[in-house]
C-alpha cells in the first residue's frame, strides 16, 4: 500500500517540496530528492490509525482538533479539553454527566436537538464554546477598548457586509448564520429579546425558513452560556466554513483592517472620525 501511494504521489510531492523549500533542495542532487520523501508507514498501519477530526484520545480525554499552522507555536493542550466542545449545544458524553442535574439537562438538550433535526434538514457542524485562543483574547481586549470609546447602540448601517448579507437572506448556511448573528449582535450590546425578535423576522423572510423552535433553542442555549460570564465571538473573517462558504463574504475597504466582523463597526466609526479631522 505504501509503495502504491508513494508511486502515485511522488512527482507531485517532489514539485511541492522543491518549490516550498528551495534553499534545502537546491543543494541536493535531483535524483536524490525522492529518497528524502517517503510515506510514514507507521501512520497507516492498522494499530496506528491517524485520528479522525474530533475523535477522543482514550488516555488524555482530549479531542483531536485542527490547528491553524499560524497558531501551532501558541497552541496550548487545554484548547483540546473535551469540555470546550459541543455539537449544536450538546456536550460530549463524559463520566461527569452521571450527576443528576447534568443528566437531566443533557437529556433535555438531546431531545431538543432530535426534534429540531427531525423537522429541519440542513448541515450541522461542530462549534467551539469555551476555547479561547491568543487571537481571540486579543480581539476581546480590542473590542473592550473600542466599546469604551464608542458608547451607545451600533446602528445597522455600521454592520459589516457579511452581516448585512446574512440579514438580507441566505439560501445556504441558515444554522451557521444564526450562530454568527447571535454572537455578533450580543457583542455589540443587543439584548436577547431583541436578538430573538430580529432572528424571527429574518427567518420569516427566508425561502426555506427554519422552525421557530430551533431559533428559540439556540437563544436559550446562548442565554445559559452568557449567564456564566462567557463571551463568544462570531467566527473570524478567515474562517471559510462560515462567511465564504455560505456566500456572504464581500469585503469592502474597511474589512482589510479587521480580523473579526465584531470589530468592523468600531473601525468604521474610527475611520469616519479621522476623516473629519
Amino acid at each position: 500500500m505504501a509503495l502504491y501511494i508513494m508511486e502515485k504521489t511522488k512527482e507531485r510531492l517532489e514539485k511541492r517540496a522543491t518549490y516550498k523549500y528551495p534553499e534545502i533542495f537546491e543543494k541536493i542532487d535531483k535524483d536524490s530528492i525522492s529518497s528524502l520523501i517517503k510515506i510514514d508507514t507507521i501512520a497507516i498501519s492498522n494499530r496506528h490509525l491517524i485520528r479522525c477530526l474530533y475523535s477522543i484520545n482514550e488516555k488524555t480525554g482530549r479531542i483531536s482538533i485542527p490547528v491553524d499552522v499560524r497558531n501551532i507555536e501558541k497552541f496550548n493542550p487545554k484548547y483540546a479539553e473535551i469540555n470546550n466542545f459541543v455539537y449544536e449545544g450538546i456536550p460530549f458524553l463524559t463520566e461527569e454527566i452521571k450527576d443528576g442535574y447534568k443528566i437531566e439537562r443533557f437529556l433535555r438538550d438531546v431531545i431538543n436537538w432530535k426534534i429540531n433535526n427531525m423537522l429541519v434538514s440542513g448541515r450541522t457542524f461542530i462549534e467551539t464554546t469555551s476555547i479561547e485562543t491568543p487571537e481571540e483574547e486579543k480581539i476581546k481586549r480590542k473590542l473592550k477598548i473600542e466599546k469604551n470609546k464608542y458608547k451607545g447602540k451600533i446602528s445597522e448601517d455600521l454592520f459589516p457586509p457579511c452581516i448585512k448579507n446574512i440579514l438580507s437572506g441566505v439560501s445556504d448556511g441558515r444554522k451557521r448564520s444564526i450562530f454568527i448573528l447571535i454572537n455578533f449582535l450580543k457583542n455589540i450590546g443587543w439584548e436577547f429579546d431583541e436578538i430573538n425578535k430580529k432572528l424571527i423576522e429574518w427567518n420569516n423572510k427566508l425561502e426555506d425558513p427554519l422552525r421557530e423552535r430551533y431559533i428559540d433553542y439556540q437563544i436559550e442555549w446562548h442565554k445559559r452560556a452568557y449567564s456564566k460570564d462567557k463571551q463568544y465571538l462570531p467566527p473570524n473573517c478567515d474562517n471559510e466554513m462560515y462567511y465564504k462558504e455560505i456566500g456572504v463574504c464581500q469585503p469592502d475597504e474597511v474589512c482589510k483592517y479587521i480580523k473579526n466582523p465584531i470589530l468592523y463597526p468600531y473601525k468604521k466609526l474610527g475611520l469616519k472620525k479621522e476623516s473629519k479631522k
